[in-house]
C-alpha cells in the first residue's frame, strides 16, 4: 500500500480522511496524493455555441493554493510525502482517471454524497472514514462476509497486507437473517477460507432481522477498529443489504469502512 489517493473538498470530513490516510502512510511507508476536483461555472448564450467561464467562479490559482495548504499541513504534522492536485472536471471521472495515472493502491475519503458513486465507478479499494473518526491502532478487523463467490480474489490482497502488517485479529462475520432457511456450506465460504488461510482468523455467524442490524450488534459487543466489506461487480452492497438500505452503512457507520472491489 504505497500510493494512497485522497479526494478532498476542504470540509471537516475530508480533513478527517486525509489525516487517517497520513497515519496509514506512516505505517506502510507510503505516499499521499490529494485531489480536489472542481467545476468552473460556464455561461452560455442561448441559441448559440458560445460559452466562457463566469467571473467569480472557482479559480485554478485559488484552488492550487488551498491544496498546497493541505499538503503543507500533512507534511508538517505527519512527516509523510504528499503531492496534490486541483483539477477541473467531473468528480468521479477525474478521480478514476487519476487513480489509473498514479496506479493508486487505495482511495481514502469521507462518507459524503459522492462516496457511493465513486465506489460504483472505480476498481480500487476504498476506505471510508466517518467525519468524527480519528486514527487508532487497528487491532481488530471485522470482515462482513456474504459468501458469494468472488470473481477476482486479488481484491483480498489489501486486506491480507493490512492484517499482516499491523498484526490485527481478523473476525469473519456472517449474518443469517431470521427468516432465511439453513443452507449447506457454499463454494464462496470455502473460497474465502482458502484465501484467508494465510493468516489467522476467527469465524462467527449471528442471526438478526437484517444484515445491518447483525453487523451493528456484533460491533457493539466486540471490539473493532475497522469494518471490511466486498462490493461485487457494480451492485456495490446490493448482495449484502438489498436495494433498500444500500447506502445506510456508508453514511451511518461509526467505524472506518474498507470496501474491497470485486470487479
Amino acid at each position: 500500500m504505497k500510493k494512497i489517493l485522497v479526494p478532498i473538498d476542504f470540509s471537516r470530513g475530508a480533513r478527517a480522511a486525509s489525516e487517517y490516510a497520513a497515519s496509514l502512510a506512516r505505517i506502510f511507508m507510503g505516499e499521499i496524493y490529494l485531489v480536489y476536483v472542481f467545476t468552473e461555472p460556464i455561461a452560455v448564450i442561448e441559441g448559440t455555441a458560445v460559452a466562457w467561464p463566469v467571473k467569480g467562479g472557482e479559480s485554478q490559482e485559488k484552488n492550487d493554493a488551498l491544496v498546497e495548504n493541505e499538503i503543507n499541513y500533512l507534511k508538517d504534522t505527519y512527516g509523510v510525502n504528499v503531492e496534490g492536485y486541483a483539477l477541473i472536471g467531473s468528480r468521479t471521472d477525474t478521480i478514476n482517471d487519476l487513480i489509473n495515472e498514479i496506479s493508486a493502491d487505495l482511495v481514502v475519503m469521507g462518507t459524503g454524497n459522492t462516496a457511493l458513486s465513486i465506489i460504483r465507478k472505480i476498481k480500487t479499494p476504498v476506505l471510508l472514514v466517518p467525519e468524527n473518526a480519528s486514527f487508532v491502532p487497528v487491532k481488530h478487523i471485522v470482515l462482513a462476509a456474504d459468501f458469494n463467490e468472488v470473481t477476482n480474489i486479488e481484491c483480498f490482497n489489501l486486506l491480507l497486507e493490512f492484517a499482516g502488517k499491523i498484526d490485527a485479529m481478523l473476525q469473519v462475520l456472517h449474518v443469517k437473517r431470521q427468516h432465511d432457511e439453513d443452507q449447506p456450506d457454499s463454494p464462496g465460504k470455502q473460497q474465502l477460507h482458502d484465501v484467508l488461510s494465510k493468516i489467522t482468523y476467527w469465524y462467527q455467524e449471528v442471526e438478526a432481522e437484517s444484515v445491518e442490524q447483525g453487523i451493528g450488534n456484533f460491533i457493539e459487543s466486540h471490539p473493532a477498529e475497522l469494518l471490511v466489506m466486498v462490493a461485487h461487480s457494480h451492485n456495490v452492497f446490493e448482495r449484502i443489504f438489498g436495494t433498500v438500505h444500500t447506502s445506510s452503512m456508508i453514511y451511518e457507520t461509526k467505524l472506518p469502512l474498507l470496501v474491497l472491489e470485486d470487479k
